[in-house]
């Protein structure tokens, strides 16, 4: 009798973990998968989408810093002073060389997201973190994508958490957590992201590694009691 056929939605969970996180062994990416797909498949299934990952995939070139000026630069005067914005805070920050012309292009995407007016310099501040962290996460799932040799990103799962806007109060992070127990929007698979979070992390202060905890966690272990409540 023949196996059962690997669901499409678990064999793109496989390829964008590889893809996402530097393009890892299978056993790497066996143990991460562990971790976020209930019905993990067997190391020698992972070996096999690996491989015909590969087969498909592409070679992208390394994202580089964007500097200012160049090629990549819009000219919009908006979308300018985001840049600048998002550049000089992820240089204050510790991120040198985060802002690439993938992340910027995202970053100029979702800029009316994060409008700073009115806020006070600690409210500029968590928008500029959440906007350059959005824009981290898009840039990653496209150039997967691009690895992947994929038209599009899977980016469903993001889309939920803008929809939402979870990071703006309790009652919109509440309201989220209710859409992805209804199947409105997918929960957030956020382990593929363990890359974002290093660069995150390497040259922060406590302060901000605190604010990333904050958002990642809060929004994992909201997931996590979620599935605890449907299997009791």
């Amino acid at each position: 009798m023949p196996r059962p056929r690997t669901p499409d939605d678990i064999v793109r969970q496989i390829e964008n973990i590889w893809a996402e996180n530097g393009q890892p062994s299978a056993d790497l990416v066996f143990q991460l998968a562990k971790t976020q797909i209930d019905d993990c498949p067997k190391l020698r299934k992972i070996q096999q989408i690996l491989r015909e990952a590969r087969s498909r995939g592409r070679p992208v070139p390394a994202e580089v810093p964007l500097v200012p000026w160049d090629g990549n630069w819009p000219e919009n005067p908006n979308d300018i002073d985001c840049l600048l914005r998002l550049g000089g805070y992820a240089k204050e920050m510790g991120w040198p060389g985060f802002l690439t012309p993938r992340r910027a292009r995202w970053a100029i995407r979702l800029r009316r997201l994060y409008d700073v007016v009115g806020l006070d310099e600690i409210g500029v501040s968590d928008r500029q973190f959440v906007h350059i962290f959005f824009a981290g996460l898009y840039a990653r799932r496209e150039r997967a994508a691009d690895i992947l040799g994929r038209e599009s990103p899977y980016t469903e799962d993001l889309d939920g958490l803008l929809m939402f806007r979870v990071w703006e109060s309790d009652l919109r992070y509440q309201t989220w957590i209710q859409a992805v127990d209804r199947g409105v929007v997918p929960p957030w698979q956020m382990s593929n992201e363990t890359k974002v979070a290093e660069e995150f992390h390497q040259g922060s202060g406590e302060y901000y590694q605190q604010k990333w905890d904050r958002l990642i966690h809060r929004i994992g272990e909201g997931q996590d009691a979620r599935d605890t409540e449907a299997t009791e």
